[in-house]
């Protein structure tokens, strides 16, 4: 698990307050398109890991934790940030 930069959780915390739809590229190179709101913390084999939580484009819940996310894409128009590497 890679530790997340302290200046990457404001753009974390901005995606989620403007609901922004956003492109998600994973650790596992699945991509996944939804919208988040929240920040929460999940058990990931017996340890604490922080997440967001949201909807994909049917309307499913999400949960996906910051260190399995690579890369995300804003695919809302004129937000305030397009693209946010979490993985150097």
């Amino acid at each position: 698990m890679t530790p997340i930069k302290c200046s990457d959780y404001d753009f974390i915390e901005i995606l989620c307050m403007k609901q922004y739809e956003v492109k998600l590229m994973l650790v596992s190179s699945n991509e996944i398109q939804g919208r988040f709101n929240t920040t929460c913390y999940i058990n990931v084999e017996g340890k604490k890991q922080e997440a967001i939580k949201g909807i994909d484009k049917q309307q499913q819940p999400l949960v996906i934790a910051l260190s399995d996310i690579v890369r995300l894409d804003v695919l809302t128009p004129n937000a305030l940030f397009s693209h946010l590497s979490l993985i150097d």
